[in-house]
């Protein structure tokens, strides 16, 4: 009989998940806390379903490398070059002074300076998961405390691996700690060009005939090949698989398949987070929380306040307003899951003692289990500095002088507020100009980025950026503004790509003729889609349904210039036009 105790392992794991996260996700919950709850229940110190550490610890690791690599395809260029300044500014002092503070208070309660070290690093994170959930679920990725945070979160999970190739070279003789250390880097930095050049060489070469063959199974064969090659690869050098799924992702995170790759791992990643959480979940020890409950809300608690009042400071001196400050401070004053990985790790090679590692474990839990309640304070508190604020062109200057590449919308009507919040989706920054102050003060009670002004006045648009913008989206019920806004755009800020909203044919001629690049005219478009609807429902094939309206998009409207079918030239096919007779001469009478 073959041995079946780890199928049975990984039913149990599932059969926690399945049950657990549903009852978190209806209470508004993190998953990640629903996961560790899973954890404890299962684990040795509740019902005791699963023991075998040996069994866990690899579903453990693998749970960290889907982690990583889905960290190094977020890390695009494009994406690097929106937060720079706050990824290289904020983000960088954030975690070496709040490593540095922590690392010094567990120095000073007895910790061994290489435990110190690294319980510094790990607490000095901020939970990802967490913090973009709540951002996503509140449309707050878009305004400048979305950003801040992304771009600090972002420097944090590239901060995750050096911390994680620290580990092993601390858990060396002290005699040999700097040589370790060197040779790690020198490792690392090997791993990294041979990587780099491999891929750059294979990667885009094996994936095209792979998304050439059409065979879906294949491609995300093919992803998890590399992802888990590459983690093996490093791990033979020394290192962890951890970096090693980073890696991957960086490698892939520039190519045209990275979406495609993003939405094959999805499903393998959610997974084996879920069962990477569950195995921390089994290490908390209950006995140990029950005899030391006030040490453990007492340091969640400082841990919280610690980390808030540094962000908060740092958010504050970057040239943010203190009601924004204090709400970036609050958002991302818990722990991080990171920091399960990285005491993790230290326990396992006895640099942190193990008591210890269950104890931070617990508070870090507590600590994003406190994030939604603190977010909430955080944008109430904004909120309320908000109200003191005048709402001018320098207010709005202020709030959005860290923007690049982003788009302008003028209006925040039902159509705005669906481009916004499309961009939104995309990750894309945006300012949006509103004369409804109602409809503005209600945005603003969001945290979104839309502002009381007329976008069509010069100074309004330099005090958004528009010289560095990318597109501006005009969405005006008023013809003649946007009109206005278009040519103020186009003779101030030429660079600007612009997309508008035509009424009808007419004010679709004259947006063109004061400079308008891109015309929607909505009337049209909203036919063509009805249309091709119609077309489906009946029975035209879709191919055919599609190429009638591509046809009659491409002929640029010109069916609106006159009445109905002057001309069914577009509906023709060349066969039918061959066969139709000559038309006779007009004959004057």
């Amino acid at each position: 009989m073959s041995d079946l105790g780890f199928l049975a392992t990984v039913l149990i794991f599932l059969a926690a998940g399945v049950i657990v996260a549903p009852i978190f996700q209806r209470l508004r919950s993190s998953l990640v806390l629903g996961y560790l709850v899973a954890g404890v229940i299962i684990g040795p110190h509740a019902l005791g379903l699963v023991a075998n550490e040996e069994r866990t610890r690899g579903i453990a690791e693998l749970g960290v490398v889907a982690l990583m690599f889905t960290i190094g395809l977020e890390l695009t260029i494009d994406r690097l070059r929106v937060v720079r300044r706050h990824v290289f500014g904020v983000g960088t002092t954030q975690v070496l002074v709040t490593a540095l503070v922590i690392g010094v208070i567990a120095a000073l309660a007895g910790a061994e300076p290489r435990a110190a070290i690294l319980i510094g690093g790990a607490l000095a994170m901020s939970s990802t998961a967490v913090v973009l959930q709540i951002l996503a679920e509140r449309g707050g990725l878009a305004t400048r405390v979305g950003r801040v945070a992304f771009a600090v979160l972002l420097l944090q999970d590239m901060a995750v691996v050096p911390l994680l190739a620290l580990v092993p070279a601390l858990a060396g003789p002290e005699s040999q700690l700097v040589p370790t250390v060197l040779e790690t880097l020198a490792k690392a930095a090997v791993a990294l060009v041979a990587i780099f050049a491999l891929g750059r060489l294979v990667l885009r070469p094996v994936f095209r005939i792979f998304a050439i063959g059409s065979v879906p199974e294949l491609f995300a064969a093919v992803t998890l090949l590399v992802l888990l090659g590459t983690s093996f690869a490093t791990h033979e050098f020394g290192l962890s698989l951890g970096i090693g799924g980073f890696l991957a992702g960086i490698l892939l995170a520039e190519t045209e398949y990275r979406h495609q790759v993003a939405a094959d791992i999805q499903p393998f990643r959610g997974l084996l987070l879920g069962l990477f959480f569950m195995t921390v979940g089994m290490a908390v020890d209950l006995p140990l929380i029950a005899q030391q409950v006030w040490p453990i809300v007492g340091l969640t608690v400082a841990l919280i306040v610690v980390k808030s009042a540094l962000l908060a400071l740092l958010c504050r001196f970057s040239g943010l307003p203190w009601g924004a400050s204090i709400h970036a401070g609050l958002l991302l004053g818990q722990g991080s899951e990171f920091a399960f990985v990285v005491i993790g790790s230290a326990a396992a090679v006895r640099l942190i003692d193990p008591a210890v590692g269950d104890f931070l474990v617990v508070v870090v839990a507590l600590t994003m289990a406190a994030t939604p309640l603190l977010a909430a304070m955080g944008q109430r508190l904004d909120r309320r500095f908000e109200v003191h604020r005048v709402n001018t062109t320098q207010h709005v200057e202020e709030e959005t002088s860290d923007l690049k590449d982003h788009a302008i919308v003028a209006g925040f009507g039902r159509v705005g507020q669906s481009v916004s919040r499309m961009l939104n989706a995309a990750g894309q920054p945006y300012v949006a100009f509103e004369l409804d102050a109602n409809r503005v003060a209600a945005a603003r009670r969001h945290g979104l980025p839309v502002y009381y002004g007329d976008a069509s006045r010069v100074e309004v648009l330099r005090a958004a950026g528009a010289g560095r913008a990318r597109t501006a989206v005009i969405i005006l019920d008023n013809a003649a503004a946007a009109e206005n806004t278009v040519s103020v755009l186009h003779h101030n800020f030429p660079a600007v790509k612009t997309f508008v909203r035509a009424r009808d044919h007419r004010h679709r001629r004259r947006l063109e003729a004061v400079g308008a690049q891109n015309v929607v005219h909505e009337t049209y478009e909203l036919s063509l889609q009805l249309g091709e609807r119609a077309l489906r429902g009946m029975g035209v094939p879709d191919t055919l349904a599609e190429e009638i309206v591509t046809r009659h998009r491409a002929d640029d409207y010109a069916l609106l210039s006159d009445i109905i079918f002057p001309d069914a030239t577009l509906v023709e096919d060349e066969e039918t036009k061959r066969r139709r007779p000559a038309a006779k001469a007009p004959t004057g009478r």
